[in-house]
């Protein structure tokens, strides 16, 4: 009986799996009713770079051959080798880097009194930072801050896709995302490259601080405001003083006039982005 043309079976025999320093290695082998490899190629059962094992997790396809065996062999063979991927790659394609900075903030005011020392003790400017009389010039201070990265691949990207990664940048996430708070996130940007295969890999850029827990300001007339600050936002004091009459003499009281927060981003929905997460 003749065999089927091209019909693939697996050849349970030939299944190898081997462990080292690098990760695993799994090697299955098929037969097919064809002699020749172009034609195989050409009739698209062979899986493609990076696709996952049927069964075990974490290993993806690196290398695929197909030979004939011997002359005048009526069959060819195709093996297919798995690997655990040579970068940090999650089962979803996708690798999460982190990096702690600080950057400079300038501010103009400390939060309260109990940071600040006076000398003489009646020398009072309140809580501003280099008070000239008009203004306070405040200094340059540095903020802890962290650099994510993360990089996917993808089977293509559209015109469309690309448009929305562009109009992304320069935003602030709306919800909650994969661990950090609304505005905690801010996103810079795209790379987009295209890999060797035709395949797109995408690398996107985030700027992250932590939002820190909501704190009072005391204004000059004596009240109190609640701030609680995005950590993108721009908290900045208008400072004053003001002349109080204690019965026995006039004072003059410096401090903050007013509190202002500015919002310098617009925010958006990072799940646009298709990310799965650094655990997924």
């Amino acid at each position: 009986m003749a065999d089927t043309p091209n019909e693939i079976t697996e050849l349970d025999l030939n299944r190898r799996v081997r462990v080292t320093e690098n990760g695993a290695e799994c090697i299955r082998t098929y037969r097919i009713n064809n002699t020749d490899p172009e034609a195989i190629y050409g009739l698209g059962v062979l899986p493609a770079y990076n696709t996952a094992h049927p069964t075990l997790p974490g290993l993806y396809v690196s290398d695929v051959e197909v030979k004939v065996p011997r002359k005048n062999a009526r069959f060819a063979l195709i093996q297919i080798k798995y690997t655990t991927p040579s970068w940090a790659l999650t089962p979803n394609l996708e690798d999460w880097n982190w990096d702690l900075v600080s950057r400079t903030e300038h501010i103009t005011a400390v939060e309260n009194s109990s940071y600040c020392t006076h000398f003489p003790s009646g020398a009072d400017v309140g809580t501003a930072i280099g008070w000239n009389g008009e203004e306070a010039e405040g200094v340059d201070v540095y903020r802890p801050y962290g650099v994510l990265t993360v990089t996917k691949v993808w089977t293509s990207i559209s015109e469309d896709g690309r448009n929305v990664l562009e109009a992304m940048a320069a935003h602030m996430n709306l919800y909650a995302w994969h661990g950090y708070g609304v505005g905690e996130l801010l996103f810079l940007g795209p790379v987009i490259d295209r890999m060797p295969d035709g395949r797109i890999l995408v690398t996107y850029k985030f700027l992250t601080a932590r939002r820190r827990a909501p704190f009072y300001v005391t204004l000059l007339d004596g009240s109190t405001t609640l701030v609680d600050l995005v950590p993108w936002n721009y908290l900045w004091f208008e400072h004053g003083e003001e002349v109080i009459d204690n019965g026995d003499e006039k004072v003059r009281q410096r401090g903050i006039k007013s509190a202002h927060i500015a919002q310098v981003y617009d925010y958006a929905d990072f799940s646009v982005f298709g990310l799965v997460g650094p655990y997924g």
